[in-house]
C-alpha cells in the first residue's frame, strides 16, 4: 500500500539526498527498519540486494529524518543476508561517517567483507564480521 512521505533536509555538514520528484510514491514495506537501542540506531534493510540508487536516496532521507528526531549519532547497519552493495550504498556509509556519525557494519558476509577490504573501507568504518 503506497504512501506519500516527506522528509526534512539532512543535518548540517551532510550531503543533500537525491531530490524526489513531487508526487513520488513510497511503499512502506520498502523502508528501512530502524530501532533506537540506547544511543545507537540499529538499521536493517528490507531488500537484501542494495543496488538501486533511488532506493538508497529514500533510505538516506528516512534515516536523516529519524536521526533528526532522536538526536542519535551512532549507527549500526545490520547487513545480515545482504548479498550486494553497490557503490551508492558504500557512498551512503561514507557520507554518514564524513558527516560525523559513528558508523558500524555488522553481520557482513564474506563477499561483502571482500568488497569492503578491496575498497579499503575496513580502515575507515567499523566492521564486525558475521
Amino acid at each position: 500500500m503506497p504512501a506519500d512521505l516527506e522528509f526534512p533536509s539532512p543535518p548540517d555538514g551532510a550531503p543533500p539526498p537525491p531530490a524526489l520528484k513531487p508526487g513520488t510514491k513510497v511503499d512502506p514495506t520498502d523502508m528501512l527498519n530502524l530501532t533506537l537501542m540506547g544511543s545507537v540506531v540499529r538499521v536493517s534493510f528490507p531488500d537484501k540486494h542494495l543496488a538501486d540508487e533511488a532506493r538508497i536516496g529514500l533510505y538516506r532521507q528516512q534515516l536523516y529524518n529519524f536521526l533528526d528526531r532522536t538526536g542519535a549519532r551512532s549507527l549500526q547497519f545490520d547487513l545480515e543476508g545482504v548479498n550486494l552493495l553497490a557503490s551508492c550504498t558504500l557512498g551512503f556509509f561514507v557520507s554518514l561517517k564524513s558527516a560525523g556519525y559513528d558508523v558500524e557494519l555488522i553481520n557482513a558476509s564474506a563477499f561483502i567483507l571482500d568488497v569492503l577490504d578491496i575498497t579499503k573501507l575496513t580502515e575507515y568504518l567499523k566492521v564486525r564480521r558475521a
